[in-house]
């Protein structure tokens, strides 16, 4: 039996046997699992009486079905939970058939719930809500919720209610407006503008705009009135996901209204691929084989690596192709390319070569050492096979008329070579896409979609291109949303395929017999796959 993930893990770890590991008989099904968005909910400040209402979302990416048995909600009894609905992994359309509890989220599934907040006071008030699993206390832990709002009676709120500057990393600089708004004709004047601060850092990397805005009058009738701009350039990341860092306080003589600050700050973002470099079978007595690590900085600072070596067991099957560079400088946005070799000369078929690509990484935030596991299974079958890394491109949002280029490599992992014959990219149709699909479907035919949204840029230089045991190829995908669809919100998001299919050229393995088709994704136009392309258009 082949070893699985876990126990490979294990085996990293140790990095001592002589020959490699043996394969384990088994694995215990996955833990439960199931993830929440948001994690906090702030309402801001509401009139007295008026309802709001937020969405949340619970996503099941793991391999077992969550079985929900209900819900607990402490705190203030002004806010209830009015609706349940059924959810995408991604995400929630206000569509979804309606749910009762109890019910189970599938893998691949979501859940869906809108919470109510009714102010019927000027004080504070705060919730805490979780789901029901029984006995699964850490799981319960996980899908908690803590909910804030504060009831007001002067008919005056800021907008937005709070500002989030979302993912943000150090360095970068960001500016938020915000404007204060009164549901009635009266006339309101806006004394001062103030800071507080939840950590200590806050006031620091924040800076109001204009700093002093001085008195703000909004007459009769005058629905709102921009007051000021919030500039935040973050000085240092935070460990534990977005926060609330501070708060803006608008003061109206003996009245005062408090927006919460809050964003997720991360490092300088170097970016590694693939996470685990897996060499597969790798024949015993072949020539060797090779595979790419691509660096790539996703931050706005340049980042240095540096002291790039493999630490392997006592056998050192793993190499550099070629010597690295003893200092790599990489400026925001470039990558560079390491290529990795491989060969067994001896050993037991079946065992396990395990090694580990380390080195130090310098930049603002950066963490300092890194690692890259690498493994490979020996063995006496030769075949193709194929394989993309990361086998996933997340492009993020991408703003109407734009576009952005990620790359994926294209790997043989198999013992054979292949000849690639074609590559397509699909997009999901747009009727599908306020409703994010689990799975998509690749289309009938390998001509270009002149209506995908994603698209292969050099595609021509793969046609017949001979791909040999260890070789790689870079593919480039641009993500294009072109122009806002007419009668479409602001943002949109889109999804995807990129499918490559191939020759084996004489393979004995399980793709025999030769001259066999070999797709990957493995997936015909009449069934479905996960998407493996993600991107959202938006308005900025």
């Amino acid at each position: 039996m082949a070893p699985t993930m876990a126990h490979l893990k294990a085996c990293l770890v140790a990095l001592s046997l002589a020959v490699g590991c043996a394969s384990s008989p088994g694995e215990e099904a996955g833990s439960a699992v199931l993830v929440v968005t948001p994690d906090t909910i702030q309402f801001g400040v509401v009139l007295i009486g008026e309802p709001r209402v937020q969405v949340i979302h619970y996503g099941n990416p793991g391999e077992r079905p969550v079985a929900v048995k209900g819900v607990n909600l402490f705190g203030s009894p002004e806010f209830s939970v009015i609706r349940w609905y059924e959810g995408s992994l991604d995400g929630c359309v206000t569509e979804g058939a309606a749910v009762t509890l109890p019910t189970t989220i599938a893998p691949g599934a979501g859940l869906c719930a809108e919470l109510r907040f009714v102010p019927t006071s000027t004080a504070v008030a705060s919730a805490l809500m979780e789901l029901q699993f029984g006995g699964d206390v850490a799981l319960r832990s996980a899908t908690r919720v803590v909910a804030f709002g504060q009831g007001t009676e002067s008919h005056l709120e800021v907008v937005p209610a709070v500002l989030d500057f979302g993912t943000i990393l150090v360095g970068q600089e960001r500016t938020l407006a915000f404007a204060l708004r009164s549901t009635r004709p009266e006339m309101v004047e806006v004394t001062g503008l103030t800071l507080e601060s939840v950590v200590d850092w806050f006031q620091e990397d924040v800076a109001l705009v204009p700093p002093s805005p001085g008195p703000v009058t909004i007459e009769p009738g005058q629905p709102a009135m921009k007051l000021a701009s919030l500039r935040f350039s973050p000085s240092q990341a935070l460990l534990s996901g977005k926060e609330t860092l501070g708060f803006v306080v608008v003061e109206m003589g003996d009245e005062a209204l408090r927006v919460a600050v809050r964003a997720d700050v991360q490092q300088s973002h170097l970016d590694v691929q693939p996470e685990w470099v897996d060499f597969g079978d790798v024949i015993i007595g072949a020539p060797v084989s090779l595979r790419t690590v691509v660096f790539q900085n996703q931050g706005l600072l340049p980042i240095e690596i540096s002291d790039l070596r493999i630490d392997q067991d006592w056998e050192g099957d793993f190499g550099f192709h070629e010597p690295p560079p003893a200092l790599i400088v990489l400026e925001p946005g470039h990558h560079v390319s390491i290529t990795i070799a491989i060969e067994i000369d001896d050993g037991l078929v079946g065992s396990l070569s395990l090694g580990m690509l380390r080195f130090g990484v310098t930049g603002a935030g950066a963490e300092p050492t890194r690692a890259v596991p690498l493994i490979a299974t020996r063995s006496a079958v030769t075949y193709c096979a194929l394989r993309l890394q990361p086998d996933e491109l997340a492009y993020g949002a991408v703003e109407w008329g734009d576009r952005k280029v990620f790359a994926t490599t294209l790997t043989n992992i198999g013992t054979a070579p292949c000849r690639l014959e074609a590559l397509r990219v699909s997009t999901a149709p747009l009727d599908t896409l306020l409703e994010p699909p689990g799975y998509c479907t690749v289309p009938e035919t390998w001509d270009p979609d002149p209506e995908s949204r994603f698209v292969l840029e050099g595609a021509e230089n793969f046609i017949d291109a001979r791909l040999e045991p260890g070789e790689t190829r870079v593919i480039a995908v641009a993500f294009e949303p072109g122009e806002q669809p007419s009668g479409y919100p602001d943002v949109l998001h889109w999804f995807g395929m990129v499918q490559v299919r191939a020759r084996d050229l004489g393979g004995t393995g399980p793709n025999s017999p030769s001259n066999a088709t070999i797709l990957w994704p493995p997936v015909t136009s009449e069934e479905a796959w996960p998407c493996n392309l993600t991107g959202t258009g938006v308005a900025f």
